[in-house]
């Protein structure tokens, strides 16, 4: 469980697929912790990826107070926040949610496609799994 806290990136990225990299984030991969304050204002193409969500691919903690402007384009599962969110109750991880943020740019992709999250994903073996999402525009 780590943070990342007041990042930006300004920069346009295009990402022409990656052997055998299919989940791509340009904050961070797969996250327990925190991701607050930051801010994407760079049009990003994931070509040739499964998944990509631009602060975060797969979120299982909190996503507080970001901004995107940019324009995500994805193959498959896209988001300008969290690709991936996952409901659980399990004590070791905070509860997922995605609180302040907001979202002025255009996402895009083939399959699951959300502005704030393209999957939500409650957990099999504990169904009563819960994540939130506040105080949030798209």
């Amino acid at each position: 469980m780590g943070s990342i806290i007041n990042s930006i990136n300004n920069g346009n990225i295009v990402i022409n697929g990656i052997p055998e990299v299919f989940d791509l984030s340009c904050f961070a991969y797969a996250g327990s912790g925190t991701i607050s304050n930051c801010i994407n204002t760079g049009s990003i193409q994931a070509k040739g990826t499964d998944i990509f969500g631009t602060f975060v691919c797969e979120s299982f903690g909190t996503i507080s107070n970001c901004l995107n402007t940019g324009t995500i384009i994805g193959e498959n599962i896209a988001s300008a926040f969290a690709a991936k969110v996952y409901a659980h109750n399990d004590p070791e991880f905070a509860k997922s949610e995605i609180k302040n943020c907001l979202n002025i740019g255009y996402v895009s992709g083939n399959n699951k496609v959300g502005a704030l999250f393209g999957e939500f994903i409650n957990n099999e073996s504990n169904p009563n799994g819960t994540a939130s999402v506040k105080n949030t525009i798209s």
